[in-house]
């Protein structure tokens, strides 16, 4: 795929934000992230003041990001803020793919989801959902 235009991005410590030009937001947690609460609601403010109104989101993360116990127990009220259309989850190996999993299989959304190992797939998906 070719490299995508963006209209915007936020980037943070822990955070890289970036509407594309055909409209979706892809959220990169950077490598070595501890996702705390403060992250999660950093997370929140970063996707409302890129777009209002049910986003497309793709999330993928680096390597060795981990999540904290406040975070995981944060997660339902974070989830029920985020104004999310559809979202694709890219994993790049076996331990994200598992935690994923775990994550929606115990944590259900009311947004579609499904779970990639690229970001074409991802977003041929997200077009078609939209």
């Amino acid at each position: 795929m070719k490299e995508n235009s963006f209209i915007e991005q936020i980037v943070t410590k822990e955070i890289t934000a970036t509407l594309r030009e055909d409209g979706i937001i892809h959220l990169f947690i950077h490598s070595n992230t501890e996702v705390t609460k403060n992250t999660l609601d950093n997370i929140l403010a970063s996707l409302k003041k890129l777009q209002q109104g049910p986003i497309p989101l793709i999330v993928e993360a680096g390597e060795f990001v981990t999540v904290s116990k406040e975070a995981k127990l944060y997660a339902q009220d974070y989830e029920s803020k985020i104004d999310v259309e559809s979202r694709s989850l890219i994993t790049k190996n076996l331990a994200q793919k598992i935690m994923v999993n775990y994550y929606y299989k115990n944590r259900p959304i009311d947004s579609a989801f499904k779970e990639f190992s690229s970001i074409d797939a991802g977003v041929k998906w997200l077009k078609k959902e939209s």
